[in-house]
């Protein structure tokens, strides 16, 4: 799994960033099946798609309300 994510605006608590996930294959194959996640602005996941827990190989339930940084293999860039 691949995530990059870019601040849109705002600042602190206010800041509104956009975030993509896709899977290794999709970055080989150049197909595209996006998945979706919701986080607050601290990088909580308040909602996700079933699809994306799929991908990680969990359940959509067990998503909500982790940090986003622990979905990522390199944890201090998703932190930035």
């Amino acid at each position: 799994m691949n995530l990059v994510a870019t601040k849109l605006s705002g600042a602190g608590t206010d800041a509104t960033f956009m975030a993509v996930v896709r899977t290794l294959k999709e970055e080989t194959t150049g197909t595209s099946s996006p998945v979706k996640a919701w986080c607050s602005a601290s990088g909580i996941i308040l909602c996700a798609e079933q699809r994306i827990a799929d991908v990680l190989g969990m359940a959509a339930q067990d998503l909500v309300g982790r940090p986003l940084s622990s979905l990522g293999s390199d944890i201090q860039a998703l932190d930035k």
